[in-house]
């Protein structure tokens, strides 16, 4: 991507993102992204393993990798567990959890949560728009507590 301001701040990395993760749900529509992980960037030619703050470049290149699960599988298991008065906040892909933690001796559980603290520092959180219109009493119950 051309950087006409020539400076890479937190902003132009957060519009980018955004950008390419509009891109992946136009082209995937039937997708629900589970995971965005920054494989690597380019600038100045050079390619960089981790972000730094205020780099001036012209261009930017950011490698990303999507993972992403079927919403009719999302749907299909939604409705199994609902039967249990169970709900499903977030999915995580356990391919991507052991081969985070290859080489290291942990319990799959510890694995999880690890991933869910924000072990990795390459992985970009997914936050969902709350979509929902809120009815009267909520807005109200909301508004006094």
């Amino acid at each position: 991507k051309k950087n006409y301001n020539k400076i890479v701040n937190k902003t132009y990395l957060e519009n980018i993102i955004t950008e390419a993760k509009d891109l992946f749900k136009e082209n995937y529509p039937d997708y629900k992204i589970i995971h965005i992980i920054l494989s690597n960037y380019y600038a100045n030619g050079l390619n960089y393993t981790s972000l730094s703050n205020d780099l001036q470049t012209d261009n930017l290149c950011l490698e990303l990798k999507f993972i992403s699960i079927h919403y009719n599988l999302t749907y299909e298991i939604s409705q199994i567990l609902q039967k249990y008065q169970i709900k499903v906040i977030q999915y995580l892909s356990g391919i991507y959890i052991k081969s985070f933690f290859e080489n290291e001796n942990l319990e799959f559980s510890e694995k999880i949560s690890k991933i869910l603290e924000g072990q990795n520092d390459k992985e970009i959180s997914v936050v969902e728009k709350n979509l929902k219109k809120k009815g009267f009493f909520e807005k109200f119950f909301q508004l006094f507590s």
